[in-house]
């Protein structure tokens, strides 16, 4: 997100919750306002990120088949912002 921002002159904000308030379509301080589809795989991804790092666990094996489901449906979030992305016809695919 801060490298489309930073392409199209916005300053989205330092933190993750700058960002989200920045991109947040339901949101009126919003500075670079994105579909909510895009939102929501934002927030996900951030989740993702947030439970790999700081979530502890009790059972290694739960924990890894948890991390294993999180990952792949990263993946497709990934993938949908970075279609987005490119769609602002910014960015090339190399």
């Amino acid at each position: 997100m801060h490298a489309l921002a930073y392409e199209k002159g916005i300053e989205l904000g330092e933190d993750h919750q700058a960002v989200e308030k920045s991109i947040n379509p339901q949101g009126y301080n919003n500075k670079m306002t994105v579909p909510p589809y895009i939102f929501k795989a934002y927030k996900t991804l951030r989740n993702y990120s947030q439970m790999a790092r700081y979530d502890g666990f009790s059972n290694l094996a739960v924990f890894e088949k948890e991390q294993k489901a999180n990952y792949e449906d990263a993946i497709n979030n990934f993938e949908t912002l970075k279609k987005y992305i490119f769609s602002q016809n910014i960015f090339t695919e190399k």
